[in-house]
């Protein structure tokens, strides 16, 4: 009933491409081109060995399963999917397909644990129906032009610490080259202090990691605006980062942050409102701007409601034991 077909995003022909944005624009229910979807896609390797699996129905896609590992805070590797589908109705063909997708992925593997993200609710069933416990929750937000709260670029006009220089602020389109090092150290430290239920996972940026995203940036004509904030030394203390594509609708914000000894004055606040309003400025074409933040992140929920965001959608990620899947998958090919 269903076709599994491995997926290289260097390596595809332009019929597959085409089958997998269609796919994404029925879940995700965006805007983006095609020639985006291809360059987000791209990006989000950032140096992982992920991997595709596309799943078709009667030649149309109808799921969409992606992995990589890494390295939790203890060092041990830890297994991460997502899942996706357009199906409405679960099915035994359909819950056989994914459990033994998911146990073919731990067979060669140490990792006695694993991460299933997804944001279907007929997916988040069938997890739960494996033992599948939620450790995250992510809060995807959208803002138009005419939502956006000025009254927050007003206050930073008048903000001490740029008054007084002891912080400097500066907006690039890409970052830097000079900046490669700084930056990727403040991001890791940024990512890693973000507000979620589950500590065990670690996010490091490098050097080379940046410089493939800027290339890649650079050669498929994606903008990068990053705000960034300086002390008097000339290190880092904070970032807004979004992305543009190229003739898109919908512009993307990223990480928004800064180190601990600035926080709690509204900085990431106003970080954040300016990279938007300059996003709206600087490109006509843009009518809305996405985010998000996992739920228990309190303080930027507060930011982006702030702001003037509005919650779209939420995604889960629950924690799945590799043993357990295994189980579950040798009782059903035993039934």
């Amino acid at each position: 009933m269903f076709t599994i077909k491995d997926f290289d995003p260097f390596e595809a022909d332009d019929k597959t491409w085409e089958d997998y944005f269609a796919f994404n624009k029925l879940v995700a229910q965006s805007s983006i081109k095609i020639v985006e979807f291809k360059v987000w896609v791209k990006a989000g390797l950032k140096g992982k060995d992920k991997k595709f699996k596309l799943i078709y129905r009667d030649h149309a896609i109808v799921m969409t399963i992606t992995s990589f590992s890494k390295k939790d805070v203890s060092g041990n590797e830890m297994l991460f999917v997502s899942m996706e589908t357009t199906l409405t109705r679960q099915s035994v063909a359909l819950s056989k397909t994914i459990l033994n997708e998911i146990a073919r992925l731990t067979s060669n593997s140490r990792v006695e644990s694993f991460r299933i993200s997804t944001a279907n609710p007929l997916i988040r069933k069938m997890i739960k129906s494996f033992n599948g416990q939620i450790i995250n929750t992510i809060n995807f937000y959208q803002l138009s032009g005419n939502n956006l709260n000025t009254s927050l670029l007003k206050e930073w006009q008048i903000n001490r610490f740029i008054e007084t220089g002891e912080l400097k602020l500066a907006i690039h389109e890409y970052v830097p080259e000079y900046l490669y090092n700084k930056y990727a150290a403040l991001l890791t430290v940024l990512m890693n202090d973000i507000a979620r239920h589950d500590r065990s996972e670690y996010f490091e940026e490098t050097l080379e990691k940046v410089k493939q995203k800027m290339m890649l940036f650079k050669s498929t004509g994606v903008k990068m605006l990053t705000l960034m904030l300086s002390d008097a030394q000339g290190m880092l203390a904070g970032l807004s980062i979004m992305l543009v594509y190229p003739d898109s609708i919908v512009a993307k914000q990223e990480m928004t942050g800064v180190i601990a000894k600035y926080r709690g004055k509204k900085l990431a606040s106003y970080l954040k409102a300016m990279i938007t309003e300059e996003t709206f400025k600087r490109f006509k074409g843009i009518e809305k701007i996405e985010t998000n933040c996992f739920s228990a992140n309190g303080p930027m929920i507060h930011i982006n409601q702030a702001i003037g965001f509005i919650l779209k959608e939420k995604s889960q990620q629950f924690e799945v034991s590799a043993e357990n899947i295994r189980r579950f998958a040798a009782g059903d090919q035993n039934s």
